[in-house]
């Protein structure tokens, strides 16, 4: 009994050792990603809404992260007009990036871009979702010293591999970097967005 008490105390201590930030609490922490669209970025209540871009909208977070590995980026999306990626999430793995893709393609690809030189659409992350507009999904990514794993709406969809992998991410997102949100020809909304690191 008394052992047991005492890893519940140990395991309650890890959990609250977490550092965890609001990011769209934070609305002076991102600025417009330099895509050239003059498109609206709207702060709302922990929420933020990319109107649509010609093609790209987006945003950059300007504050340093507290770890680019052994964190969790959770939070949910919805495409409200278009037929393209509605997310496009740029995240730091180690020293380098990667760009999480969802329903881009004419809405025929999700994936990573890019591992090895191979974007979402050709490499061994490469699915396809039934995304529908004006629907919250709702994404969690993970980042480990040599996984990255995906979960939308609570289902896996990607648990890859990453060593011996070269990521990068396609040159049209380097504005996203360090970390940034995307759309593409699309409009979208974001809520509940936090990073919490794992260690």
């Amino acid at each position: 009994m008394k052992s047991s008490l005492i890893l519940i105390l140990l395991l309650c201590s890890c959990q609250s050792s977490y550092q965890s930030i609001d990011l769209l609490a934070k609305d002076h922490s991102w600025s417009r990603s330099n895509y050239g669209s003059s498109a609206d970025i709207n702060f709302a209540t922990n929420s933020l809404i990319l109107d649509m871009g010609d093609p790209i909208n987006g945003v950059t977070w300007t504050q340093e992260l507290p770890s680019k590995t052994s964190y969790e980026i959770k939070f949910e999306a919805k495409r409200l007009i278009g037929n393209d990626f509605f997310c496009a999430l740029t995240f730091p793995v180690n020293t380098d990036y990667c760009s999480l893709i969802i329903d881009g393609w004419g809405s025929t690809v999700t994936g990573l871009s890019s591992i090895n030189n191979l974007d979402a659409s050709e490499n061994e992350t490469t699915l396809n979702l039934d995304i529908e507009n004006q629907r919250w999904y709702k994404i969690k990514l993970r980042v480990y010293e040599q996984f990255v794993t995906v979960k939308v709406d609570d289902k896996t969809i990607i648990k890859l591999n990453t060593k011996g992998k070269k990521l990068s991410i396609r040159p049209e997102v380097y504005p996203s970097i360090p970390l940034g949100l995307a759309s593409f020809y699309t409009s979208a909304e974001y809520r509940d967005f936090t990073y919490t690191q794992l260690k």
